[in-house]
Protein backbone atom coordinates (compact mmCIF):
# COMPACT_ATOMS: atom_id res chain seq x y z
CA UNK A 1 0.00 0.00 0.00
CA UNK A 2 3.06 2.50 0.39
CA UNK A 3 2.91 5.29 -1.92
CA UNK A 4 -0.28 3.99 -3.21
CA UNK A 5 -3.92 4.77 -2.85
CA UNK A 6 -5.74 2.61 -0.60
CA UNK A 7 -8.35 0.18 -2.12
CA UNK A 8 -11.05 -1.97 -1.25
CA UNK A 9 -8.48 -5.19 -1.66
CA UNK A 10 -6.72 -3.48 1.27
CA UNK A 11 -9.22 -2.73 3.43
CA UNK A 12 -11.05 -6.42 2.48
CA UNK A 13 -7.31 -8.31 3.22
CA UNK A 14 -6.87 -6.70 6.72
CA UNK A 15 -10.29 -7.04 7.58
CA UNK A 16 -10.31 -10.65 6.35
CA UNK A 17 -13.19 -10.50 4.13
CA UNK A 18 -14.31 -10.14 0.02
CA UNK A 19 -13.77 -6.69 -1.40
CA UNK A 20 -17.12 -6.99 -2.18
CA UNK A 21 -18.60 -7.25 1.00
CA UNK A 22 -16.40 -4.30 2.21
CA UNK A 23 -17.86 -2.26 -1.20
CA UNK A 24 -21.31 -3.21 0.39
CA UNK A 25 -20.72 -1.93 4.32
CA UNK A 26 -19.03 1.34 3.23
CA UNK A 27 -21.67 2.11 0.68
CA UNK A 28 -24.53 1.09 3.27
CA UNK A 29 -26.15 -1.76 1.77
CA UNK A 30 -28.66 -3.19 4.77
CA UNK A 31 -29.83 -6.24 2.56
CA UNK A 32 -26.91 -8.04 3.73
CA UNK A 33 -27.09 -10.17 6.74
CA UNK A 34 -23.77 -9.06 8.27
CA UNK A 35 -22.92 -9.78 12.30
CA UNK A 36 -21.87 -6.09 14.27
CA UNK A 37 -19.05 -7.59 14.84
CA UNK A 38 -17.91 -8.09 11.27
CA UNK A 39 -19.42 -4.40 10.05
CA UNK A 40 -17.02 -3.04 12.73
CA UNK A 41 -14.05 -4.79 12.01
CA UNK A 42 -14.03 -3.64 8.36
CA UNK A 43 -15.12 -0.27 9.23
CA UNK A 44 -11.46 -0.33 11.72
CA UNK A 45 -9.82 -1.71 8.61
CA UNK A 46 -10.93 1.22 6.46
CA UNK A 47 -9.48 3.66 9.02
CA UNK A 48 -6.64 1.38 9.50
CA UNK A 49 -5.11 1.67 6.09
CA UNK A 50 -6.41 4.79 5.12
CA UNK A 51 -9.36 4.19 2.39
CA UNK A 52 -11.24 6.97 1.07
CA UNK A 53 -13.37 6.57 -1.25
CA UNK A 54 -12.54 8.67 -5.26
CA UNK A 55 -15.73 11.08 -4.94
CA UNK A 56 -14.43 12.73 -8.03
CA UNK A 57 -14.80 9.36 -9.61
CA UNK A 58 -17.80 8.06 -8.39
CA UNK A 59 -19.28 11.52 -8.81
CA UNK A 60 -18.35 11.03 -12.67
CA UNK A 61 -19.85 7.84 -12.84
CA UNK A 62 -23.16 8.67 -10.71
CA UNK A 63 -24.10 11.87 -11.37
CA UNK A 64 -23.56 12.85 -7.53
CA UNK A 65 -21.23 15.44 -5.70
CA UNK A 66 -20.57 13.51 -2.42
CA UNK A 67 -22.18 15.72 -0.51
CA UNK A 68 -24.79 15.89 2.13
CA UNK A 69 -25.95 19.09 3.72
CA UNK A 70 -27.47 19.06 7.45
CA UNK A 71 -29.68 21.52 8.27
CA UNK A 72 -29.84 23.00 11.93
CA UNK A 73 -31.25 25.77 13.91
CA UNK A 74 -27.97 26.23 15.69
CA UNK A 75 -25.11 24.41 17.59
CA UNK A 76 -25.88 25.73 20.92
CA UNK A 77 -28.85 23.17 22.04
CA UNK A 78 -26.97 20.20 23.50
CA UNK A 79 -28.90 17.54 21.23
CA UNK A 80 -27.49 19.12 17.79
CA UNK A 81 -23.89 18.41 18.27
CA UNK A 82 -24.16 14.86 19.25
CA UNK A 83 -26.54 13.74 16.42
CA UNK A 84 -23.68 15.81 14.05
CA UNK A 85 -21.25 13.67 15.94
CA UNK A 86 -23.07 10.58 14.28
CA UNK A 87 -23.83 11.86 11.19
CA UNK A 88 -20.17 13.12 10.08
CA UNK A 89 -19.03 9.88 11.47
CA UNK A 90 -21.52 7.35 9.37
CA UNK A 91 -21.03 10.14 6.39
CA UNK A 92 -17.65 9.80 6.07
CA UNK A 93 -17.41 5.74 6.64
CA UNK A 94 -19.95 5.78 3.07
CA UNK A 95 -17.45 8.21 1.53
CA UNK A 96 -19.92 11.37 1.65
CA UNK A 97 -19.26 15.15 3.37
CA UNK A 98 -21.45 16.33 5.46
CA UNK A 99 -22.24 20.13 5.16
CA UNK A 100 -23.54 21.99 7.91
CA UNK A 101 -26.08 25.06 7.44
CA UNK A 102 -26.95 26.94 11.01
CA UNK A 103 -29.95 29.34 11.63
CA UNK A 104 -28.96 32.68 9.94
CA UNK A 105 -28.50 30.77 6.12
CA UNK A 106 -31.47 28.25 6.89
CA UNK A 107 -33.73 31.13 7.20
CA UNK A 108 -33.91 33.55 4.48
CA UNK A 109 -36.01 30.83 2.73
CA UNK A 110 -36.99 27.50 2.51
CA UNK A 111 -37.10 27.60 -1.66
CA UNK A 112 -32.91 28.09 -0.97
CA UNK A 113 -32.95 24.98 0.65
CA UNK A 114 -35.26 22.76 -1.63
CA UNK A 115 -32.81 24.36 -4.48
CA UNK A 116 -29.55 22.78 -2.96
CA UNK A 117 -31.46 19.82 -4.37
CA UNK A 118 -33.32 21.14 -7.80
CA UNK A 119 -29.86 22.02 -8.58
CA UNK A 120 -27.61 19.05 -7.60
CA UNK A 121 -25.20 21.22 -5.21
CA UNK A 122 -25.82 18.43 -2.79
CA UNK A 123 -26.87 14.96 -2.96
CA UNK A 124 -29.50 14.69 -0.22
CA UNK A 125 -30.49 16.76 2.69
CA UNK A 126 -30.72 15.93 6.59
CA UNK A 127 -33.13 18.70 8.33
CA UNK A 128 -33.81 19.25 12.01
CA UNK A 129 -37.06 20.96 11.15
CA UNK A 130 -37.00 23.48 13.85
CA UNK A 131 -34.50 25.53 11.47
CA UNK A 132 -37.29 26.31 9.60
CA UNK A 133 -40.67 25.34 11.42
CA UNK A 134 -43.03 22.69 10.72
CA UNK A 135 -45.01 24.00 7.86
CA UNK A 136 -41.87 25.45 5.75
CA UNK A 137 -40.03 22.03 6.52
CA UNK A 138 -43.06 20.18 4.78
CA UNK A 139 -42.72 22.40 1.60
CA UNK A 140 -39.07 21.34 1.52
CA UNK A 141 -39.45 17.73 0.75
CA UNK A 142 -43.03 18.25 -1.04
CA UNK A 143 -41.06 17.71 -4.31
CA UNK A 144 -39.78 14.48 -3.02
CA UNK A 145 -36.11 13.55 -3.01
CA UNK A 146 -33.83 12.51 -0.83
CA UNK A 147 -34.62 14.24 1.97
CA UNK A 148 -34.98 13.20 6.15
CA UNK A 149 -36.16 14.81 8.62
CA UNK A 150 -33.90 14.33 12.05
CA UNK A 151 -34.89 15.06 15.73
CA UNK A 152 -38.83 15.07 15.25
CA UNK A 153 -41.88 14.11 13.03
CA UNK A 154 -43.33 17.09 10.74
CA UNK A 155 -46.42 16.67 9.03
CA UNK A 156 -45.85 16.51 5.23
CA UNK A 157 -42.16 15.11 5.90
CA UNK A 158 -42.29 11.42 4.95
CA UNK A 159 -38.73 10.15 6.07
CA UNK A 160 -37.75 11.00 9.74
CA UNK A 161 -35.52 9.64 11.86
CA UNK A 162 -35.98 10.27 15.89
CA UNK A 163 -35.02 9.18 19.63
CA UNK A 164 -37.61 7.61 21.59
CA UNK A 165 -38.38 10.63 23.71
CA UNK A 166 -41.42 8.54 25.39
CA UNK A 167 -39.16 6.03 27.27
CA UNK A 168 -36.70 8.82 27.93
CA UNK A 169 -39.43 10.90 30.08
CA UNK A 170 -40.41 7.98 31.14
CA UNK A 171 -36.90 7.37 33.24
CA UNK A 172 -36.99 10.99 34.28
CA UNK A 173 -40.84 10.59 36.27
CA UNK A 174 -39.35 7.06 37.56
CA UNK A 175 -36.18 8.90 38.98
CA UNK A 176 -38.23 10.95 40.30
CA UNK A 177 -40.03 8.80 42.19
CA UNK A 178 -37.42 6.58 43.49
CA UNK A 179 -36.49 9.69 44.93
CA UNK A 180 -39.87 9.72 46.88
CA UNK A 181 -41.09 13.19 45.01
CA UNK A 182 -44.74 13.22 44.52
CA UNK A 183 -45.73 16.53 42.70
CA UNK A 184 -43.78 17.58 39.58
CA UNK A 185 -43.73 19.85 37.31
CA UNK A 186 -42.39 19.57 33.45
CA UNK A 187 -41.31 22.30 31.73
CA UNK A 188 -41.90 21.74 27.63
CA UNK A 189 -41.11 23.61 24.38
CA UNK A 190 -43.75 24.95 22.46
CA UNK A 191 -46.69 23.04 22.79
CA UNK A 192 -48.28 22.17 19.19
CA UNK A 193 -44.55 20.33 18.64
CA UNK A 194 -44.36 16.38 17.80
CA UNK A 195 -41.50 16.61 20.71
CA UNK A 196 -43.50 18.61 22.56
CA UNK A 197 -46.26 16.04 22.65
CA UNK A 198 -44.19 12.76 23.05
CA UNK A 199 -42.32 14.15 25.54
CA UNK A 200 -45.54 15.45 27.57
CA UNK A 201 -46.83 12.36 27.35
CA UNK A 202 -43.87 10.12 27.88
CA UNK A 203 -43.88 12.00 31.41
CA UNK A 204 -47.29 11.40 32.20
CA UNK A 205 -47.33 7.72 31.54
CA UNK A 206 -44.36 7.59 33.99
CA UNK A 207 -46.10 9.06 36.73
CA UNK A 208 -49.04 7.35 36.22
CA UNK A 209 -47.21 4.23 36.14
CA UNK A 210 -45.40 4.94 39.49
CA UNK A 211 -48.69 5.92 41.16
CA UNK A 212 -47.89 9.62 41.18
CA UNK A 213 -50.44 12.77 40.60
CA UNK A 214 -50.56 14.38 37.33
CA UNK A 215 -47.47 17.23 36.51
CA UNK A 216 -48.10 20.96 36.41
CA UNK A 217 -47.23 21.27 32.50
CA UNK A 218 -45.45 24.46 31.78
CA UNK A 219 -45.02 25.80 28.30
CA UNK A 220 -41.94 27.67 27.52
CA UNK A 221 -41.43 30.13 24.75
CA UNK A 222 -38.22 28.74 23.75
CA UNK A 223 -35.56 26.63 24.56
CA UNK A 224 -32.52 28.45 25.36
CA UNK A 225 -32.00 29.87 29.50
CA UNK A 226 -33.93 32.86 29.12
CA UNK A 227 -37.24 30.24 28.32
CA UNK A 228 -36.43 29.01 31.54
CA UNK A 229 -36.03 31.72 34.04
CA UNK A 230 -39.50 33.58 32.67
CA UNK A 231 -41.56 30.44 33.28
CA UNK A 232 -39.89 29.94 37.15
CA UNK A 233 -42.58 32.11 38.87
CA UNK A 234 -45.14 29.75 37.48
CA UNK A 235 -43.86 26.79 39.22
CA UNK A 236 -42.64 28.33 42.41
CA UNK A 237 -47.04 29.82 42.46
CA UNK A 238 -47.15 25.94 43.70
CA UNK A 239 -45.49 25.20 46.69
CA UNK A 240 -46.25 20.85 46.56
CA UNK A 241 -43.75 20.56 43.53
CA UNK A 242 -40.66 19.35 44.63
CA UNK A 243 -39.26 18.29 41.17
CA UNK A 244 -38.76 19.89 37.62
CA UNK A 245 -38.16 18.07 34.61
CA UNK A 246 -37.10 20.19 31.80
CA UNK A 247 -37.93 18.78 28.29
CA UNK A 248 -35.90 20.20 25.90
CA UNK A 249 -32.94 22.41 24.85
CA UNK A 250 -31.49 24.47 27.87
CA UNK A 251 -34.50 25.09 29.72
CA UNK A 252 -32.65 23.82 32.71
CA UNK A 253 -29.81 26.52 32.84
CA UNK A 254 -32.33 29.32 33.13
CA UNK A 255 -34.10 27.71 35.52
CA UNK A 256 -31.32 26.51 37.99
CA UNK A 257 -30.40 30.82 38.17
CA UNK A 258 -33.84 31.83 38.42
CA UNK A 259 -34.54 29.32 41.89
CA UNK A 260 -31.28 30.74 43.19
CA UNK A 261 -32.04 34.26 42.79
CA UNK A 262 -35.56 33.33 44.45
CA UNK A 263 -33.50 31.66 47.71
CA UNK A 264 -34.77 27.92 46.98
CA UNK A 265 -32.36 25.23 47.31
CA UNK A 266 -31.21 22.92 44.73
CA UNK A 267 -31.72 19.67 45.16
CA UNK A 268 -32.43 20.63 49.19
CA UNK A 269 -36.53 22.54 48.03
CA UNK A 270 -36.31 21.38 44.63
CA UNK A 271 -34.95 18.65 42.38
CA UNK A 272 -34.14 19.38 38.79
CA UNK A 273 -33.63 16.73 35.69
CA UNK A 274 -33.07 17.85 32.28
CA UNK A 275 -33.31 16.34 29.10
CA UNK A 276 -30.14 15.23 27.16
CA UNK A 277 -27.07 14.82 28.35
CA UNK A 278 -23.94 17.43 27.64
CA UNK A 279 -20.68 19.27 29.27
CA UNK A 280 -22.90 21.85 29.82
CA UNK A 281 -24.36 19.71 33.08
CA UNK A 282 -21.43 19.82 34.87
CA UNK A 283 -20.78 23.09 34.94
CA UNK A 284 -24.48 24.31 36.31
CA UNK A 285 -24.58 25.11 40.03
CA UNK A 286 -25.32 22.35 41.53
CA UNK A 287 -24.16 20.41 38.17
CA UNK A 288 -27.69 18.86 36.29
CA UNK A 289 -29.04 15.44 36.29
CA UNK A 290 -29.64 14.84 33.02
CA UNK A 291 -31.35 11.70 30.86
CA UNK A 292 -29.14 10.95 28.74
CA UNK A 293 -30.65 9.49 24.55
CA UNK A 294 -28.75 7.89 22.03
CA UNK A 295 -28.46 11.37 19.85
CA UNK A 296 -25.45 9.56 18.25
CA UNK A 297 -26.95 7.00 17.05
CA UNK A 298 -30.03 8.91 15.84
CA UNK A 299 -27.33 10.50 13.65
CA UNK A 300 -26.21 7.22 12.57
CA UNK A 301 -29.06 6.72 11.30
CA UNK A 302 -30.62 9.50 9.65
CA UNK A 303 -27.62 9.65 6.86
CA UNK A 304 -28.24 5.70 6.56
CA UNK A 305 -32.02 6.53 5.50
CA UNK A 306 -30.93 9.02 3.36
CA UNK A 307 -28.28 6.86 1.65
CA UNK A 308 -31.30 4.25 1.49
CA UNK A 309 -33.35 6.55 -0.33
CA UNK A 310 -30.35 7.50 -2.57
CA UNK A 311 -29.98 4.11 -3.50
CA UNK A 312 -33.56 3.35 -4.25
CA UNK A 313 -33.73 1.30 -1.76
CA UNK A 314 -37.07 0.95 0.46
CA UNK A 315 -36.34 2.04 4.09
CA UNK A 316 -39.14 2.59 6.60
CA UNK A 317 -40.45 5.53 6.61
CA UNK A 318 -40.24 6.88 10.32
CA UNK A 319 -37.26 5.28 12.48
CA UNK A 320 -36.98 5.63 16.43
CA UNK A 321 -33.42 5.08 17.91
CA UNK A 322 -34.05 3.30 21.34
CA UNK A 323 -30.54 1.68 21.63
CA UNK A 324 -28.81 2.25 23.99
CA UNK A 325 -31.40 2.85 26.03
CA UNK A 326 -31.90 6.37 27.86
CA UNK A 327 -30.51 6.52 31.49
CA UNK A 328 -30.34 9.04 34.57
CA UNK A 329 -26.88 10.47 34.37
CA UNK A 330 -26.81 11.11 38.49
CA UNK A 331 -25.74 14.72 39.53
CA UNK A 332 -26.05 17.26 42.36
CA UNK A 333 -29.49 18.53 41.21
CA UNK A 334 -31.66 15.72 42.54
CA UNK A 335 -31.86 14.49 45.81
CA UNK A 336 -34.20 12.57 47.95
CA UNK A 337 -37.38 14.34 49.43
CA UNK A 338 -36.02 15.66 52.54
CA UNK A 339 -32.90 13.55 52.55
Amino acid sequence: MAGSRPTLKDVAEVAGVHPSLVSRVINGDDRIALREETRERILAAVETVGYRKNMMAQALKMGRTGLIAYVVPDLTTPSYPAILDGAKRRAAEAGYTLLVATQPEALRSSVELRRLLDEGRVDGLLVASGVVGDVNTGSIVSGGGPVVVVNRLVEGAPYAVIPDDEAASAVAARHFAQLGHRHCAIITGPGDLDTTRRRSGGFAAGLKAAGLPKAMVVTAKGWNPEAGWDVTKQILADRRITGVYCAAGLLHVGLLSALSEAGVGVPEEVSVITLHDSEINRYTQPPTTAVSMPLEEVGVAAVEMLLARLANKKTPATKIVRRPASKVIKRGSTAKLGG
